[in-house]
């Protein structure tokens, strides 16, 4: 298992994974702040309201961000009006769009007056998620994240998976079985994690193995691997925003539950 460890290590999994924002470490970077920035939850939900009201959205950099990061006022948000522009910022990068072609001129042309911006053009690429906008709706992917998270496990070569659990695999804490390094697993887990921004078909097996990461056996190692074999064979899946989409609210519940 330390050979193991030492190897992940070795083809450094762990860079694929953002750095959260609450593991600064005291006498090192504990006085530190951090910018509020878009999660990719509120990205996502930003792409099923453009998809909503049919906006196309492109993407603008702003140059040298913090150094204009100091702000003696309270600032605002202020609603163009005849039309309706949405947009979204994590950190320098900005996401946005508009249902009225002026507006999002308007928009384009004040940012670039008041900041050095660099129009980096229709939105392709945020946050490590592949964005591809069709006439019909648009496609979100991690297909090169999930790529180099196989390869990089040592898996690529290991025969694909046709589901990421078995139908009567039962995961339990397993006390009698072999304990494996818990930073290891977690490195394995939080690597998954990261993918189901884009593969709701892994979030429930991801989110059973990150149960026993307190204390985690061999068994749920050999369950996380079945999950990245699965995704070996199925990398170009993602989730389809459409056009036909609309703003009502479907809910869903176990009677068992009622």
């Amino acid at each position: 298992m330390q050979l193991e460890l030492e190897q992940f290590e070795r083809n450094n999994v762990w860079d694929l994974v953002p750095r959260p924002e609450h593991s600064n470490v005291e006498g090192v970077d504990f006085d530190e702040t951090f910018a509020p920035k878009s999660g990719l939850e509120s990205i996502r939900l930003l792409l099923a309201f453009s998809c909503v009201l049919q906006i196309k959205l492109f993407q603008m950099d702003v140059k040298s961000a913090f150094l204009n990061g100091f702000l003696n006022e309270e600032v605002f948000v202020e609603k163009f009006s005849n039309g309706i522009t949405i947009a979204q910022i994590y950190v320098d990068d900005i996401v946005f769009g508009s249902t009225s072609k002026q507006k999002l001129d308007e928009f384009v042309d004040y940012m670039s007056s008041e900041f050095e911006m660099s129009m980096v053009g229709e939105l392709n690429y945020f946050l490590g998620l592949q964005v591809k906008q069709f006439d019909k709706g648009i496609f979100i992917t991690q297909n090169k994240y999930a790529k180099n998270l196989v390869k990089r496990f040592g898996l690529d070569n290991k025969k694909h998976m046709k589901t990421p659990m078995g139908t009567n695999d039962k995961l339990s804490k397993d006390e009698n079985g072999t304990p494996i390094d818990p930073t290891l697993y977690s490195k394995y887990d939080r690597s998954l994690l990261y993918l189901t921004a884009s593969r709701p078909d892994i979030s429930y097996s991801v989110c059973v193995c990150a149960r026993y990461q307190s204390c985690p056996k061999e068994s749920h190692l050999k369950a996380v691997k079945r999950i990245i074999r699965y995704i070996n064979g199925t990398v170009d899946l993602g989730i389809l925003y459409s056009f036909d989409t609309n703003t009502n609210l479907a809910g869903f519940s176990d009677l068992d539950w009622v």
